[in-house]
């Protein structure tokens, strides 16, 4: 007969006990795949899901405690503190790179970024959502020769345009309240065009560079994709208030997207504002992962940051607002607010 207290009677529910068991291992596994992620692209893969595996790990643990099973509590207490390491960063404002407000300029801006979603049937009402904090500058991707139209029926509000509309999953549009000093597209070879834009508005210069790599599903589309990312980061003047933004097709738990912030001594503006996942397919945290994102130089300020959620794509709109710096000691975070910059 068996002990009340034997593992395979716990709770008297035998199945459950071996799913939840299962469960916990699948973060253990899923920890440890994502510690190669700069080795391997599966592994790379693997690293998005950091915060669902810090789930996992919280299911199984008790029950391994409960259980005796000694080496498994070791390896998901380690699996906890490095998931942990990876998230709290985003709950807690860095202190990296920032200084006080002294030399910001007076004028802010609001930069909205959008992946939109190839397949979505509900052009006008994506576009709806996608101008719904009325931003300064916009940029989607993913459009399709549909989004040709709507956008071009924006240029009352958005005069400035430059739309690439494309039967696959390479088209862009940038649109702008303001005029450009220049705007080029990088020569990518297949993969989505970057978009380098320059702006000076009263006497004031800033660069905007948008980007959209491809998913890194192939050993050479992960190779691609972090290529793309460090040259455009690469050509970051550290004089020159820049953003670099779009959806990266990486997680910040990756070995690469750390590998690229101590590179370009670019800063990930969203730290502090907790996890917002930016690509659901389901709409949980369990279905959601972090892989649009808005990095910063030393000569930017932020004003505003906020994730929104979309009816029609699998991707969310983000919205920040940002301040150029031109003396001064660098990035300021003093008066962050959630609403649009200007109010």
């Amino acid at each position: 007969m068996k002990r009340n207290g034997d593992w395979n009677t716990v709770g008297k529910r035998p199945v459950m006990i071996r799913i939840w068991n299962l469960v916990g291992i699948i973060g253990i596994a899923g920890t440890l795949l994502s510690l190669f992620s700069r080795w391997f692209w599966m592994a790379d893969l693997a690293s998005q899901l950091s915060v669902q595996y810090l789930i996992l790990l919280i299911v199984g643990l008790p029950l391994w405690v409960r259980g005796r099973r000694r080496k498994t509590v070791l390896l998901a207490i380690a699996g906890l503190v490095w998931n942990l390491w990876m998230v709290l960063p985003y709950f807690v404002s860095s202190n990296s790179g920032i200084a006080d407000s002294e030399g910001v300029s007076a004028e802010s801006f609001q930069l909205a970024i959008f992946n939109v979603l190839r397949t979505n049937p509900e052009v006008p009402l994506t576009v709806a959502e996608a101008i719904g904090s009325d931003p300064d500058f916009l940029y989607l991707m993913e459009t399709g020769p549909d989004w040709k139209q709507p956008l071009e029926e924006l240029s009352q509000e958005y005069p400035h345009q430059k739309v690439l509309c494309r039967d696959d999953y390479t088209g862009v549009a940038f649109l702008s309240k303001f005029p450009w000093e220049n705007l080029q597209v990088v020569d990518v070879p297949d993969s989505n065009p970057p978009l380098d834009v320059q702006f000076l508005i009263k006497g004031r210069r800033f660069r905007l560079i948008l980007t959209h790599p491809l998913p890194p599903i192939s050993p050479d589309l992960r190779i691609a994709r972090d290529r793309q990312l460090l040259d455009l980061a690469a050509s970051i003047e550290d004089e020159t208030p820049t953003l670099l933004a779009g959806d990266f097709n990486l997680a910040p738990w990756s070995g690469h997207f750390t590998h690229l912030l101590r590179t370009s001594q670019l800063h990930d503006l969203s730290t502090g504002f907790g996890i917002q996942p930016t690509l659901t397919p389901l709409p949980t945290l369990l279905g959601g992962v972090k892989v649009d994102h808005v990095l910063g130089n030393s000569r930017v300020s932020l004003v505003s940051f906020a994730v929104s959620p979309s009816q029609y794509s699998d991707h969310s709109v983000v919205c920040i607002g940002f301040r150029p710096t031109y003396s001064g000691p660098g990035i300021s975070r003093g008066a962050i607010s959630r609403g649009h910059p200007n109010l």
